[in-house]
């Protein structure tokens, strides 16, 4: 369903996220297919916990209940006549999402990690407290793993998902539901977009690093002759540089 409904999201839409039913009982999750899509359109997702906004519920009630009589919210409903038609009803659901994921887009794994868990211990190394702000480019398996290391109300801004580039079937997402308990926002943006604040975000920027107020991580591989091997290990889960000379 969240796959299907990517599909059809408007530029700049917005999802708020507080469950994902379909996986409930699933040993695997299915993962999302689509999430590259919150990157082009602009889309904002956050999760959030019902429990959190229960103080807030009559007042929810008294700003939109009118506007569902007057039709300026509207939703959708099927009704299926009798119980006996019930288990007939809800297990055709799937039919609707299958039709409505027939023409997802495909991609690649440039990166060709070993395995998930390789990843989540390697983060759990460089951020032992987590991750408060995610610059995300990759997706993929680096994705998964950064989400269960994001801290509670963390962000991630998304500009890119090169992990999926080539694929014929994407891999998926499959630890999204994260974003709900931890209350995660995730955006996508394009980067062109920006370009004309470039210079101000170097101002900022630069000399926060050069403080040490913003730090990052970089794996340096020594050779030209060693650069195929670097770029496609597992044990590169930050920026990967190949230094060609020294001089």
């Amino acid at each position: 369903m969240l796959d299907a409904v990517l599909l059809n999201m408007r530029l700049n839409g917005r999802i708020a996220a507080c469950g994902m039913s379909a996986e409930h009982n699933l040993e695997e999750p299915e993962g999302v297919q689509n999430l590259r899509i919150i990157i082009h359109k602009w889309i904002r997702m956050q999760g959030f916990v019902v429990f959190d906004y229960f103080p807030q519920y009559s007042e929810f009630l008294d700003d939109v209940l009118p506007k569902i009589r007057e039709g300026k919210i509207v939703y959708l409903e099927h009704i299926t006549e009798g119980l006996e038609n019930a288990p007939a009803a809800l297990a055709g659901n799937g039919e609707f999402i299958r039709t409505c994921s027939e023409n997802k887009l495909g991609f690649d794994d440039a990166f060709n990690y070993k395995e998930e868990k390789d990843l989540d211990a390697a983060l759990k190394r460089c951020f032992p407290e987590g991750i408060d702000i995610y610059f995300e480019n990759v997706g993929g398996k680096m994705l998964d793993a950064v989400l269960l290391n994001m801290r509670l109300n963390g962000r991630i801004a998304a500009c890119g998902m090169s992990a999926e580039h080539n694929l014929e079937e994407p891999e998926g997402v499959q630890n999204l539901r994260i974003i709900i308990h931890k209350r995660i926002r995730m955006q996508g943006f394009v980067v062109f977009d920006y370009f004309p604040q470039y210079s101000e975000f170097l101002d900022d920027v630069l000399p926060k690093i050069r403080e040490g107020k913003i730090v990052y991580l970089e794996h340096i591989t020594e050779g030209l002759e060693n650069a195929p091997a670097a770029l496609a290990g597992s044990e590169n889960v930050w920026k990967q540089l190949v230094s060609v000379s020294r001089e």
